[in-house]
Formats: C-alpha cells, structure tokens, sequence
C-alpha cells in the first residue's frame, strides 16, 4: 500500500526526531497490488517505461537518480549507518560494506528501498502502479530467464553515477555464472534455496538465509547489478527486489501460521534503536518509510 499510515507496530518513532506517533488509522488511503512480471501485457509495458522515463526526467529528490542514491555510490552513509556525510565512508545498503552484523534487517532495509521507488514510480505516473516482481524460481525453461519488460524501452539500463560530461548507463552480463556449476543459473536450484529459507523459525535466521539467493541473482544478472555500488541504478535492481519483498511477506505469514511473532523485539534488542538510513533522514520525501525506519 502506498498512502496513508503503515501501522505495524500501531506505535510508531519518527527516527528523525526520536518523536512517537499514532497512527490514525489501520486502513491505506490506497492499495495497489504486486503483479507477476510475467502476467503484464504490451499495455502496462507502455505504462511502466512512460513512468520509469518521467522519473529518470526528474532530479529532485523523489527521482530516479536521488532515490537509486541510497543503495551505493555516492557514498553519504558511515558505517554506524549515519547518514548525512556526502562523502561518507559507504553506501547506506545493509548488508554490504562489511555490515554483517546488521544482516537481520537486510529484508527490512530493502522493503523501505523498494516502497520508495515504488511510490515514485507512481508520483510519475498517471495511474497507480504497482513494482512487479521478477519470480526468478519459476521459467518456460529450466533456466533463470530475465523478465521481458527489463529488455524493453527505459527498462534496459538506467543512468549511473558518471564523470563530468559523461552520461553512463548501466550494463548487464547475463548469464553470469561460473561454468563448474551450471546448476547455479537453474529455477529449480533457486527454488531450493528459496525453500530452505522458509524452513527458518527464527527471523535472523531467514535473513541469513534468504541473501544468499539474492545474491547470486545479483551476481547471475552480471555487470552492474553484481556491484552494490551501482546495482540500484539498473531497473531490474526493483523487479527483483519486489519478488525478495513477496519473500519476505510469504515468510511472516508463516510465522503467524506457527504462532511465532515475526518481529525481533524478542531477540535483537539493538534493533530497537538501530533507524535506517537514509530513510531515517530529511533527505527522504515519504513519512510512511520516515515513520517506519525502525529495523523491525
């Protein structure tokens, strides 16, 4: 859902000024729903490469170039995830840089990301849009098979950060995967992993778990979706993530079906005070991933 209040938990702490707010209501002002890439047909092509071509146009801070910002270069996070340092010391992204020990809210870190682009591709757009995911456990084939609308139009590539009078794009090398293990390029190993992630009843657990797929999708895509420093700047950065995100949805309802709770209050106190950034920032144009940038 993109407007309105994200009530869970229904207590909220604006991490930007340590404030805590109500929400006012459980309900979304409006609910868009999440779409198998593969179901789009030739008229949304149109409407998602108008959309991601308004926001490649724009350069405020609601963007396609500002927004992409928050994964990798340029650097504006240190490595206790303070943001604000425009040459800083990384890229804002959990769990790269050396940020293992944050991996627990790799999920959470990417879900704010990818809400975020979402809501601007609907800022963007004349309709409401939802991200459609990119099920790379499921093909015509037994190959991982990239989606058709990431090989149409402004969803090829994306700018990226670039020298003085130069503009870059991005680049893909797909399939890249090592030769000793073809396996690795399969739906049905993906699946596995996939699977094995969701046997996991504790939420780091899952976490540790469920990058590793996400990872060699990554680095399976090639060129510069497998660097974290220019990853987001490649539109199927978003196309996978919205499928890693439905992971992450999948995952808590198993949870509540086994009556666990799924968030970490219980066992990762240091999430209670950990605000990701930048969504934590002024530099982020939506209160809803504002007011829920607590990592849990």
């Amino acid at each position: 859902c993109y407007q309105g209040c994200a009530c869970v938990p229904p207590q909220l702490v604006d991490c930007s000024t340590g404030e805590t707010a109500m929400c006012n209501s459980n309900k979304c002002s409006k609910v868009i729903t999440r779409q198998n890439v593969s179901s789009l047909t030739s008229g949304n092509f149109w409407k998602f490469n108008e959309a991601l071509k308004n926001m490649k146009d724009d350069l405020s801070q609601e963007g396609y170039m500002e927004i992409s910002a928050y994964h990798g270069l340029p650097y504006r996070c240190s490595k206790d995830q303070r943001y604000g340092m425009m040459n800083g010391e990384n890229g804002c992204c959990i769990d790269h840089w050396k940020q293992e020990s944050k991996r627990e809210n790799f999920v959470t870190w990417h879900r704010l990301f990818t809400y975020n682009w979402e809501y601007s591709m609907n800022q963007h757009s004349d309709g409401a849009l939802a991200m459609p995911y990119w099920d790379w456990t499921s093909s015509p084939t037994s190959d991982v098979i990239l989606p058709a609308l990431a090989l149409q139009g402004e969803w090829t590539n994306g700018p990226k950060p670039s020298p003085p009078g130069l503009l870059l794009v991005t680049q893909r090398h797909f399939p890249n995967y090592d030769p000793n293990h073809p396996e690795r390029k399969t739906t049905d190993y993906f699946r596995g992993l996939v699977k094995t992630s969701f046997k996991q009843t504790n939420y780091v657990q899952f976490n540790q778990q469920i990058v590793q797929p996400h990872n060699m999708i990554h680095n399976l895509v090639g060129g510069d979706m497998g660097r974290a420093q220019y990853a987001s700047y490649d539109p199927i950065f978003y196309l996978h993530h919205s499928y890693v995100d439905l992971q992450f949805a999948y995952y808590q309802e198993l949870q509540r079906l086994r009556h666990i709770n799924v968030t970490k209050k219980s066992f990762c106190k240091q999430a209670q005070s950990a605000c990701l950034q930048p969504f934590a920032s002024k530099i982020n144009p939506y209160e809803a991933s504002k007011r829920n940038s607590i990592g849990y």
